[in-house]
């Protein structure tokens, strides 16, 4: 509390310009997260939409169900991530508020990046061929 007690005490032009500061400062770690987050989110669905076309086009029924089991495990992984993150802020709403919310945040990451992992399968190109091409097309490495 002493920082801002310091600040106050600055003249407005300064406090202005540390307030800018902080603000950009701000906005340039959530442009961060945001690239950073949709990256692993896209990722994500290109594994899943490459196993979700396995298991629509293959003839083999041992590798349909693999295909539909590595995609819930991947989306169980991160489920159960979030819920986990879930009960432990809200285990610490008593103590910390702020870390409750911080972790709320977490858990709602873990779980769009859980549903992620599981594709409707209306998404996927209508065309045999085209569903084809776009799984030779996949760069998953």
């Amino acid at each position: 509390m002493e920082v801002f007690t310091y600040i106050e005490s600055l003249p407005a032009f300064v406090q202005g310009i540390l307030g800018s500061a902080f603000f950009a400062f701000i906005l340039f770690i959530g442009q961060k997260a945001i690239l950073f987050t949709s990256s692993k989110l896209n990722k994500d669905k290109l594994v899943a939409n490459s196993f979700a076309l396995m298991a629509k086009e293959t003839g083999s029924n041992d590798t349909r169900v693999r295909s539909y089991l590595t995609c819930l495990y991947g989306s169980i992984h991160y489920f159960l991530k979030g819920i986990i993150v879930l009960v432990l802020s809200y285990l610490s709403t008593e103590f910390n508020y702020i870390i409750s919310l911080v972790g709320y945040f977490i858990s709602i990451y873990f779980l769009f990046r859980s549903l992620s992992y599981v594709p409707h399968f209306d998404s996927l190109k209508d065309s045999i061929k085209d569903r084809k091409a776009q799984l030779d097309k996949l760069d998953l490495e």
